[in-house]
């Protein structure tokens, strides 16, 4: 993942299948399905925190943390 001012860009070697992104409190906030191996997330609506982002992939699931400062 790489974050740029106000965006993160997430890579996968595999097809990216879906993101959800969990916020501080555990909420779901976002759910997309993907069919690329990058996706965008826009990151200007979020509140400052910690958030739980879930990408899958056909090789199986992964969870990064995001900081929005």
């Amino acid at each position: 993942m790489q974050t740029a001012s106000g965006q993160a860009v997430l890579y996968s070697s595999f097809p990216i299948r879906q993101v959800t992104v969990y916020d501080p409190a555990g909420r779901r906030v976002l759910h997309r399905r993907v069919d690329d191996r990058t996706f965008r997330l826009d990151l200007s609506g979020y509140a400052k925190g910690t958030y739980l982002v879930v990408v899958r992939t056909p090789a199986g699931r992964t969870v990064k943390r995001l900081v929005v400062q």
